[in-house]
């Protein structure tokens, strides 16, 4: 009996060691990175409401799993890296923060808000990973569709398609998260570079 017991404590401590040596994995998010814009006046949007829509997506891309590819039609997962929230929800956040500070719009709000709109943004991303070119280079690529609404005609006013690449600065879930992040805040002043065109 007692040597059954000096056994199964012999397992359980070498379990604990086995879990201590486990890799901890790290957390990351995309940065709200303030976008210079002027502001604007007695224009098309000036005195309008913007809702904005979480990106629809793939199920792959809305989730926390941190993507990366080495060939274009694969998709795998980093095992010691993960997003603190879905693509979908930073990226919706990231353009309500700043389409707010370029002042385009009398109001920008999340799509769940109580408050009547006079336009809706919706878009579709159709990617977001990190894309390694050759094993020493690789970039972090966005690849979204964004439509501008009427809310009160229900009436597709303006489309456009964006793809932003990044280079990153190295070949790992930190490298490729960089690399997000930067095209990211691309991303995000083109779209209000774009939104701004239409207000003319």
């Amino acid at each position: 009996m007692r040597y059954f017991i000096f056994i199964l404590s012999s397992l359980l401590l070498s379990g604990c060691a086995f879990k201590n040596n486990t890799p901890a994995i790290d957390t990351y998010t995309l940065t709200n990175n303030k976008v210079g814009m002027m502001e604007i006046k007695n224009k098309k949007f000036s005195n309008k409401t913007l809702k904005i829509e979480k990106p629809t997506s793939t199920r792959d891309i809305q989730s926390t799993r941190i993507l990366y590819g080495k060939k274009s039609f694969e998709r795998d997962a980093y095992a010691y890296g993960k997003w603190s929230d879905t693509p979908n929800i930073m990226l919706q956040n990231n353009f309500v923060y700043a389409l707010g500070e370029s002042k385009l719009f009398k109001a920008v709000l999340l799509k769940r808000s109580y408050a009547e709109a006079d336009y809706i943004l919706e878009c579709n991303l159709d990617e977001f990973y990190h894309a390694f070119v050759t094993p020493e280079s690789s970039v972090g690529i966005i690849m979204l569709e964004a439509h501008l609404i009427d809310a009160q005609q229900k009436k597709v006013i303006a489309s456009k398609r964006f793809l932003i690449t990044s280079d990153a600065t190295s070949q790992d879930s930190k490298g490729g998260v960089e690399a997000l992040n930067n095209a990211t805040n691309v991303l995000t002043g083109e779209l209000i570079a774009w939104l701004k065109s239409i207000s003319r």
